[in-house]
């Protein structure tokens, strides 16, 4: 019997073999330059984004330091900002380019479109972490970080709409005041905490984000915009401070976060009690919902209309004022004692009427 064969490994399969070794090199390599152009773009992307968010928050920072009285120059921001001097250059450069500054020597001033700029990041910001606290019930020591991130990306028609959202609200959670779409008010003078004297009683009026752990550890302290706080001891390192009947000790460092100002001065921030205490006829602002309400009950007061920043007059009372009739919005609410007492307002008989503009400032 006489076999056929054919050489399996002869000339013609071995071109094949070969052909297809090297289709399959071609395709993985042509794969590996795709996902590497990919990456490529995606950092170039990202590397210019970086850049205009870093221009945002040397706009932001300068209006800041104009807001504190203080000289914005270049190597200011740089200290402030971490960046090497090369670095705030280029920023800065940015910032010409676009003309939204000018440069003085090393001094920084606003044209006109740097400051709208400023003013819409500004605002960005504390109208978001106002409804991240009041809204979302986010932690306040959380907030700050989120907002940096989204402030940069958010347009002024859904600003105007947050606004709206939030009963336009006239202080963020800190303290600071919320500028509207073309002016911000501006706080009067106050001074750190751990410069206070000793036994005289303080309003809090601004507790600054920054560090979280810092901001963490005055919370905890039940250290609040619109808190009476009175030192009662001091030395080198730290200080003593009452709230109510409380006591508590504190850094001198941590201190330096908690601005304060005279009790006997027209309050610049919010000076709150429980809508439960306003009196028939009288009208309030919301400033928020304690932190003790939550969940169905916090999100169905929302639903009311109960928004930090919406005016909310007393109607009238039943029988013992088990409940009140609230006006809010042209709609009259009724709303239970227990429920009343979780919403805090501020008289409108304590709005800070003398108040600055942006513009006037920076």
């Amino acid at each position: 019997m006489i076999f056929c064969t054919r050489n399996v490994f002869g000339p013609e399969n071995h071109d094949l073999n070969h052909g297809e070794t090297s289709m399959t090199t071609f395709a993985i390599c042509s794969l590996l330059v795709a996902v590497w152009l990919m990456l490529a773009v995606w950092a170039m992307q990202r590397g210019r984004r970086r850049y205009r968010e870093q221009q945002d928050d040397a706009l932001k920072l300068i209006a800041s330091l104009k807001l504190e009285n203080h000289v914005p120059t270049v190597s200011r921001l740089g200290g402030i900002m971490g960046q090497s001097p090369d670095r705030m250059m280029r920023i800065i450069d940015g910032l010409l380019e676009q003309h939204w500054v000018n440069l003085n020597d090393d001094r920084l001033s606003f044209t006109d479109t740097g400051r709208e700029r400023a003013l819409h990041l500004l605002r960005a910001h504390r109208l978001l972490e106002t409804q991240m606290v009041y809204d979302a019930g986010m932690p306040l020591d959380q907030v700050h970080q989120h907002a940096d991130r989204q402030e940069h990306r958010i347009t002024q028609d859904q600003l105007d709409q947050l606004n709206e959202h939030l009963g336009f609200p006239a202080y963020d959670p800190h303290g600071d005041p919320i500028p509207a779409a073309n002016a911000l008010v501006t706080s009067t003078h106050s001074i750190p905490l751990s410069q206070w004297e000793i036994g005289k009683p303080a309003t809090v009026v601004h507790v600054e984000d920054e560090p979280p752990s810092a901001l963490r550890k005055v919370l905890a302290m039940g250290i609040s915009p619109g808190q009476t706080i009175t030192v009662t001891d001091r030395d080198e390192k730290r200080l003593t401070i009452q709230i109510d009947e409380t006591q508590h000790t504190m850094s001198n460092t941590l201190a330096l976060g908690v601005r304060v100002r005279d009790l006997a001065e027209q309050p610049s921030v919010m000076v709150v009690q429980p809508l439960s205490t306003l009196d028939v006829g009288q009208t309030g602002r919301i400033v928020a919902i304690s932190s003790t309400c939550q969940g169905f009950q916090r999100r169905r007061l929302l639903d009311l209309g109960l928004t930090p920043g919406t005016l909310i007059t007393a109607q009238f009372g039943n029988l013992g004022r088990s409940a009140t009739a609230y006006k809010v919005r042209q709609t009259l609410i009724a709303l239970r004692q227990e429920q009343a007492k979780q919403i805090l307002i501020q008289d409108t008989s304590t709005i800070d009427t003398e108040s600055k503009t942006l513009s006037h400032v920076i």
